[in-house]
């Protein structure tokens, strides 16, 4: 068993107790995340008050390549989305013939949503952190971040996609496994923005 991944990617404050406005904003989110990614018919929209009392609006984007068998979760907070990818921490940092695949998938998730921005946290940061808050809709983006950098003890480094280049030429020429990696990283894909304006 590894350490998951979550991705946070911010959006504009939104009213969690009003219900219509959260599902419609949902709905559009999830209809822009499956048109970026070619996918037919429609997502899968819901309140899910299964793990939490307060409930947590929730999108299930099926597999985004085919045979695949993980699908992606995006769950409604107050300024920003939580996005489960169901992958291992590690595999944001592992590329596939020169390409850091998961991390490019949050990107184009992230332009579709408005943002150029995100950050990738070990599971123990989120989803199964001791941040009580993290399971209400309410929870604001400022009071994860500072709970982040406190549990850290520093500010969240950016990715740096030159280094974690290097460690993926390294590991194809010697082998073994990627060095060990912060437990979370912003990310500006600035790689990305730089090969979409080429």
């Amino acid at each position: 068993m590894g350490i998951d991944v979550t991705h946070i990617i911010k959006h504009r404050p939104i009213d969690i107790s009003n219900q219509d406005e959260c599902r419609d904003f949902c709905k559009d989110a999830a209809a822009k995340v499956m048109k970026e990614f070619g996918l037919e018919g429609e997502a899968n929209v819901h309140f899910d008050d299964y793990f939490t009392d307060d409930g947590i609006w929730t999108i299930v984007i099926p597999p985004i390549v085919e045979g695949q068998m993980c699908f992606v979760e995006i769950m409604l907070h107050h300024d920003f989305w939580q996005i489960e990818s169901y992958y291992h921490y590690r595999q944001m940092l592992y590329s596939h013939e020169g390409e850091f695949w998961l991390r490019k998938w949050i990107w184009r998730i992230a332009k579709v949503l408005g943002q150029c921005e995100a950050w990738h946290a070990q599971e123990y940061y989120t989803d199964n952190c001791s941040l009580e808050m993290i399971e209400k809709p309410s929870l604001k983006f400022s009071e994860w971040i500072d709970y982040a950098t406190k549990e850290i003890g520093g500010p969240i480094p950016e990715f740096d996609v030159p280094e974690w280049t290097k460690e993926n030429e390294r590991i194809a020429q010697e082998g073994g496994c990627v060095k060990q990696s912060e437990p979370i990283y912003h990310d500006s894909f600035n790689d990305f923005k730089e090969e979409a304006n080429q």
